[in-house]
């Protein structure tokens, strides 16, 4: 079965080491982790270790990979989902060698799509070095993501070693702020606090449950180096 991947940007891992130097820590040597892909359009083929962000449409998956890649390479909208294929961000990380930022579909949207898109989570994730699935800090029913982790865990063996669950929209958090402080106030410190408890009780995960916002940039550094252990510890 072929599976296909689209790609937006082809770049060098140094734009990416210029923003976070997290980027700086990645072991681009050995095989593991690592997956041929050929090209269509001229069979050339490359090693790729993936990174995938995951979750419910609307979330901030796009958002967040352009916040770290630093331009709007992929598509997003408040009030629509934008994706839905594979589209991914690469940067070489040596010969012939990429490290392969990807954005998949979201779900939740209804039943039909959720089935589609489950077969399309089932097929790429097996070629993933780490999955980031995204929730929201100001999200009170986790019902879908549940079944979407539960689903992972059956589909793809292993999955869980290479899963971070990331809380995002962390600008978000109660009480809003009308500063324009990138960092969040004490009272929003809390409520993130909470929501990290929380998701760490519901979930129940055996890794760390990261939080962020990329409309601010806050703790994206964060972000960045938790992707980096993931992808160094496979």
């Amino acid at each position: 079965m072929t599976i296909t991947k689209y790609y937006q940007y082809r770049g060098d891992v140094a734009e990416l080491e210029q923003r976070f130097s997290g980027f700086k820590r990645l072991n681009v040597r050995g095989h593991k982790g690592w997956h041929y892909w050929r090209y269509a359009s001229n069979s050339r083929q490359t090693l790729d270790k993936m990174v995938f962000f995951i979750g419910k449409t609307g979330y901030g998956k796009s958002s967040t990979v352009n916040a770290i890649s630093g331009l709007p390479y992929m598509a997003t909208s408040d009030v629509e989902a934008c994706t839905r294929a594979c589209q991914t961000l690469e940067y070489r990380v040596g010969k012939h060698r990429y490290l392969s930022i990807a954005d998949l579909p979201g779900v939740g949207e209804d039943a039909d799509r959720d089935a589609e898109y489950r077969q399309m989570y089932r097929d790429f994730l097996h070629y993933a070095a780490a999955v980031v699935y995204l929730l929201r800090v100001d999200s009170r029913d986790f019902a879908v993501d549940l079944k979407v982790i539960e689903q992972l865990i059956h589909d793809v063996p292993g999955i869980e070693k290479r899963l971070l669950l990331v809380v995002g929209q962390c600008d978000k958090a109660e009480p809003i702020s009308r500063s324009q402080s990138v960092t969040p106030t004490m009272a929003q410190h809390n409520t993130i606090q909470r929501k990290i408890s929380e998701v760490e009780r519901i979930f129940q995960p055996h890794y760390p449950v990261l939080a962020y916002s990329a409309a601010t940039g806050w703790h994206l550094d964060v972000l960045v180096g938790g992707i980096v252990d993931v992808l160094n510890a496979v």
